[in-house]
């Protein structure tokens, strides 16, 4: 039933115009298993601050490649929304332009250490990949089931935020 309803979301995406429109109405119910970390209310207002305030940029691809969104030097843009505090800064980046079957969110954090961590998750907020680098040295994959803990954490902090905007 799951994959049905996917498929039918994606086929509505996809007659939509904005890209960044596609984005929001694939993810406007996070999966029933993040729903305790963040609930669609709070989703809706991050997409919001993403889609009115969220800032172009190209990721470097030795990140993208690692998390298995990229291949070699492809280039990715994406929309960003990053907050900094105390030296820890949170990233949540969409690539709407790459169409609804190819969705995804990566969610990222460094520490004041410049030690970063990123995750990629599809449109229903599942972690698909993640991995760690230090800043400008190559990123290390991290099993899924060793990250998926560190990526509760972080969506329970963005929706913590979500609260705030």
């Amino acid at each position: 039933m799951r994959r049905v309803v996917s498929v039918y979301v994606l086929a509505a995406l996809a007659m939509t115009s904005s890209p960044c429109e596609q984005g929001a109405r694939a993810v406007e119910k996070p999966a029933s298993s993040t729903s305790v970390l963040i609930n669609p209310d709070q989703w809706a207002k991050i997409l919001k601050r993403l889609k009115d305030k969220g800032l172009s940029r190209t990721l470097p691809a030795r990140v993208t490649a690692q998390l298995g969104l990229t291949k070699g030097d492809e280039r990715l843009t994406v929309l960003e929304l990053a907050v900094e505090r105390e030296g820890y800064q949170h990233g949540i980046y969409m690539s709407p332009w790459l169409g609804a079957d190819r969705l995804f969110f990566i969610f990222a954090f460094r520490n004041p250490e410049k030690k970063w961590m990123g995750f990629a998750a599809d449109a229903h907020l599942t972690l698909l990949s993640a991995a760690t680098w230090n800043t400008g040295e190559t990123p290390a994959t991290v099993p899924v089931t060793e990250a998926q803990s560190v990526f509760d954490n972080e969506l329970a902090y963005w929706a913590v935020l979500a609260e705030l905007f």
